[in-house]
C-alpha cells in the first residue's frame, strides 16, 4: 500500500515552532515568518513530515482544524472533519490539486491573505518530497511484477529477524520458483515469460495478507516473509497453488511453482534461514513438483 494514503495526524505530531523574533514585515501580528516557514517545509523528505509540519503550522495561526489534500494518486490528511469547509483548486506543472480546509470559524481579510501566503509555500516542498519517495519506493521494487526487490528483500528480513529476536514473533520464510521456467522461456520467447513472471507476483500479491510480504529476488526466484509459524505459511502455500490453478494464463501455460519453508529458530540469521527454506525448495522439487516442503 501507499505511504501517503489516507494518513491521519494529530495536531501534535509534528511541531512547528514559530520565529517570534522575525515576522514578515506587514504581516499580521503574530503571523509566521515565511523564510523560516519555507526552510520548516524542506527540512524533510517524508511528505507526511512535510503535510504535518504544514498542519500544524496552519492550526497555530488561523483558525483551521484539519486539512485535505489530494494530488495525483496521493491524498494526505491533518487533524479533523468537522468545520466550515472551504476548497482551493490549485496546479503544479500542470497537474491539479485539490486542497481543503475545515475552519472553526470564517476568514477575514487578513487572515485569508496570510492563508494564500503559506499555501504558496507548501506546494514545492511537497511536491518534491513526493517526487523522492516515488524513486526510491521505485529502486526497492520489481519494474516488472511491482513486488519488493533483492534490496528490498535483504533490507526486510532483516528488519523482521531484528523483531523476531527481541520479542520471540514466529516469522516464517518462503522460498519459491516456478517449474521448468526456462524451458517456457526457450519455447515462447522472453515476451511470454514477462508476463508469466508479471502475473505470478500478481498472484503473490493477492495470495498473501496485509502482515506478509512478497519479493522477486532474481529470474524466477521470489520468497515471501510471513508473520506466522509454519502452519500458516503452508495454509498460504495451498492458497498459492489453488489459485495458480485458476489463472487463466498460467494454466495456459502450464506454469507450476515449487516452495521451500523454513521457520526462523533462535541463533538464526538472514543467511541461515534462506538456505534451510532453498534446501527445502529442492525437496520439493525433488517430491515431484508442484508442491511445498517444510524445513
Amino acid at each position: 500500500m501507499d505511504f501517503a494514503l489516507a494518513t491521519e495526524f494529530s495536531f501534535d505530531e509534528y511541531r512547528y515552532q514559530p520565529d517570534h523574533h522575525h515576522n514578515t514585515v506587514g504581516a499580521p501580528n503574530g503571523a509566521p515568518n515565511l523564510v523560516t516557514v519555507m526552510q520548516q517545509l524542506h527540512e524533510s523528505l517524508d511528505p507526511r513530515t512535510v503535510f504535518a509540519c504544514y498542519g500544524k503550522l496552519m492550526g497555530q495561526h488561523l483558525p483551521v482544524l484539519g486539512i485535505t489534500l489530494c494530488y495525483k494518486e496521493y491524498q494526505l490528511s491533518w487533524g479533523g472533519e468537522q468545520g466550515l469547509l472551504i476548497k482551493q483548486n490549485l496546479s503544479h506543472d500542470g497537474v491539479s490539486i485539490s486542497i481543503a480546509y475545515r475552519l472553526s470559524a470564517p476568514l477575514i481579510k487578513p487572515q485569508t491573505e496570510l492563508l494564500y501566503q503559506l499555501q504558496s509555500l507548501l506546494l514545492s516542498p511537497l511536491v518534491n518530497a513526493i517526487a523522492y519517495q516515488q524513486m526510491a519506493k521505485q529502486a526497492m521494487h520489481d519494474s516488472l511484477t511491482h513486488l519488493g526487490n533483492r534490496r528490498y528483500y535483504e533490507q526486510s528480513l532483516k528488519q523482521v529477524l531484528a523483531r523476531a529476536q527481541r520479542h520471540g514473533d514466529a516469522i516464517t520464510l518462503v522460498v519459491l520458483d516456478l517449474d521448468n521456467f526456462k524451458s517456457l522461456n526457450d519455447k515462447y520467447g522472453h515476451l511470454v515469460g514477462d508476463e508469466v513472471l508479471s502475473q505470478f507476483g500478481h498472484t503473490l500479491e493477492q495470495a498473501i495478507r496485509d502482515s506478509d510480504q512478497a519479493f522477486r529476488i532474481g529470474g524466477d526466484e521470489f520468497t515471501l516473509l510471513i508473520e506466522g509459524d509454519t502452519q500458516a505459511a503452508s495454509v498460504l502455500c495451498e492458497r498459492i497453488l489453488a489459485m495458480m490453478e485458476g489463472d487463466s494464463l498460467l494454466t495456459k501455460f502450464q506454469v507450476q511453482t515449487s516452495m521451500g519453508l523454513a521457520q526462523w529458530q533462535l541463533g538464526n540469521d538472514a543467511e541461515t534461514l534462506y538456505l534451510r527454506a532453498d534446501k527445502a525448495l529442492y525437496r520439493a522439487k525433488a517430491a515431484g513438483r508442484r508442491c511445498y516442503r517444510v524445513d
